[in-house]
């Protein structure tokens, strides 16, 4: 490497002697020697790429956590002096994917929550599903007789009903069984999108705290008890109640009677109400964001998030560049919320045809170019985690997170490789996340009939 330096720079001098002197000029014309001067700048620079990815990765291989395979290794081991303390003092945890359809990145986020349950005493799971939803699910949890097939089956997203989802419940379930009311995990979804059962939860939580409506009250909460979506036909007729609805919602929060179960799902109603009237990216990140808060705050306990990397984190959403569900929470909570990215080498990804409406799976073999999941692929692990608080006490890697790079993102529609260039992301790792999980091969999630 050294020796390259010293050629690049006698170069240098040869061509700053020959543009201001022209002395060479009888040895190689001008546009020769511009286009050897140009060459030899571009392998310099390539050099210095390469050797930079060397090093990065020998780092990697190095200090990174290695992961053992989820699906034989069942107890994950996280006692290394590499993670950092930042890690453990946390109290909110959010775990992102890459894509929404692959049972790695659920499987080993299911193994750091079991991990941080026993360990680091979380006792709230939040997932980017409907609040309605996964009420039903929580009280299963808690006690309550149900079909977990059935409640798995209410989930609005297709992408949580997979068996990698049902084991990972089952565990919660099993382990609730062995603790008291206040040790037992709680279960909540806060994606704003969906007004699934929030009517029906509504009226039992009235009932519960003995509050009573006016039929004029009761009429309008009915306007609301199937599931709507912006383009259905009754858009225009319930548009016009929102602002009574909106009164509504304000009388009841301040009922003296109310709990805090009845607020959640009154504000998850409202949540729903202010994203039917702006469908955008923002309203949703903002209420996810205001829906974790709430639940910290009243419960006063460590909280695991499991979402979409795009969710979870600490910039912006890339849809419409503003500020993520992590950005907001990363404001409100500093250093006690974790990001935890994920990204992948190769694999089977899900891809929707919108045209012909239906989904498959196409397979990647090998990382996109010029990626950061082509940089990693390199490393000796299939799979690593990354804790970039303690990364940065390194210059080499601190640089390396410090710049912007390439990466995928691939949302719920999944990944078609004819366009590929609406694909690519830019961004520095360091103002994303605070750690990284590295997957090199990918597969697919196995759907429940």
């Amino acid at each position: 490497m050294e020796c390259f330096v010293i050629f690049v720079m006698a170069w240098c001098c040869i061509y700053a002697t020959f543009l201001s002197r022209r002395t060479l000029a009888d040895i190689l014309p001008h546009k020769l020697m511009k286009t050897y001067f140009n060459l030899i700048l571009f392998l310099f620079f390539t050099n210095l790429i390469f050797a930079q990815k060397n090093n990065v990765i020998e780092w990697i291989d190095s200090n990174a956590i290695v992961l053992k395979n989820t699906n034989s290794e069942k107890n994950l081991n996280l006692s290394s002096n590499y993670l950092n303390p930042c890690f453990s003092s946390s109290r909110i945890y959010g775990f992102g994917e890459a894509t929404h359809h692959n049972k790695e990145f659920f499987e080993i986020k299911s193994e750091f929550f079991q991990y941080l349950v026993k360990n680091q005493n979380v006792k709230i799971f939040i997932l980017e599903e409907s609040f309605g939803a996964c009420y039903f699910l929580n009280e299963y949890l808690q006690g309550k007789e149900g079909n977990l097939s059935e409640l798995i089956s209410n989930f609005r997203q297709h992408i949580w009903k997979t068996s990698e989802f049902k084991e990972f419940i089952i565990w919660v379930k099993n382990y609730n069984d062995s603790k008291s009311k206040e040790d037992k995990i709680k279960f909540y979804g806060n994606d704003c999108m969906f007004n699934y059962e929030l009517i029906s939860i509504i009226k039992i939580n009235l009932e519960k705290n003995n509050i009573k409506l006016e039929v004029e009250e009761a009429n309008i909460l009915e306007l609301f008890i199937n599931e709507i979506y912006t383009n259905s036909k009754e858009s225009d007729s319930i548009q016009m109640k929102i602002e009574e609805t909106k009164k509504l919602i304000f009388k009841l929060k301040k009922n003296k009677n109310i709990n805090f179960d009845l607020i959640l799902t009154i504000d998850a109603f409202s949540n729903f109400l202010d994203f039917f009237i702006k469908p955008k990216q923002v309203v949703r990140d903002e209420k996810m964001a205001n829906t974790v808060e709430q639940i910290y705050n009243f419960y006063n306990e460590k909280i695991f998030i499991s979402a979409h990397n795009d969710h979870i984190k600490k910039t912006f959403v890339n849809k419409e560049n503003s500020p993520s569900m992590g950005n907001l929470l990363n404001q409100k909570f500093g250093n006690k919320y974790y990001a935890t990215g994920f990204e992948f080498g190769n694999g089977e990804l899900f891809s929707y045809d919108l045209e012909e409406k239906k989904g498959k799976y196409v397979i990647l073999d090998k990382p996109i170019k010029n990626t950061n999941s082509e940089f990693f692929f390199d490393s000796k692990s299939d799979i690593f985690f990354l804790d970039f608080k303690t990364a940065v006490k390194d210059d080499l890697i601190k640089q390396f997170l410090s710049q912007k790079r390439d990466y995928i993102m691939i949302g719920g529609y999944g990944f078609d490789p004819k366009y590929l260039k609406y694909y690519y992301k830019r961004e520095k790792y360091i103002d994303m996340f605070d750690g990284l999980i590295y997957v090199k091969k990918i597969s697919k999630t196995t759907l429940l009939k």
